[in-house]
């Protein structure tokens, strides 16, 4: 059973490293904020912590299936297996996080802002302290995406400062 635990414990950890490095959505776009785009994306990686997040066996299988389907582009398959998540635990952050960023490669922003913003407020009532997480920052990440995928450049903006 400890065998067990360590094995739960190192794949969750694993995880969470491959997803602190993936980026969550490209944006072309000119080449200074393209480069403001990357050097945010790559804050963001390089000051995650594998312990912010506690994920069950059950959620972890689904992330890492739909982080699989998103790598050879099945945006809907990536859907169905968040959403699946979703409803094991609907008061996970990260499942939001990665099925906004799902939703907004498939084009549907609002609904990618709408999630954003569930896991946001969900974030928000596990923390209490000042600092923001790399989970927080990513969530600022999609909002600010989204705002520019839906070309409202003054929001995406305030939403980058928050990063």
């Amino acid at each position: 059973m400890k065998i067990f635990k360590l094995l739960v414990i190192l794949f969750v950890v694993s995880l969470l490293h491959a997803c602190a490095n993936q980026r969550l959505f490209t944006v072309d776009s000119d080449s200074e904020s393209k480069k403001k785009f990357e050097q945010k994306q790559n804050i963001i990686a390089d000051t995650a912590t594998k312990s912010e997040i506690t994920l069950s066996a059950a959620i972890s299988a689904l992330l890492t299936t739909a982080e699989k389907q998103v790598s050879v582009e099945d945006f809907n398959g990536a859907a169905a297996s968040l959403e699946r998540a979703l409803r094991i635990s609907p008061n996970e952050a990260l499942v939001h996080l990665r099925l906004a960023a799902v939703r907004l490669k498939q084009g549907q922003a609002h609904a990618a802002l709408q999630l954003a913003f569930k896991g946001q407020s969900l974030m928000e009532t596990r923390s209490n302290s000042g600092n923001k997480t790399v989970l927080e920052k990513q969530f600022w990440q999609v909002i600010g995406d989204c705002y520019r995928y839906l070309g409202n450049a003054q929001k995406a903006e305030q939403a980058y400062r928050n990063l």
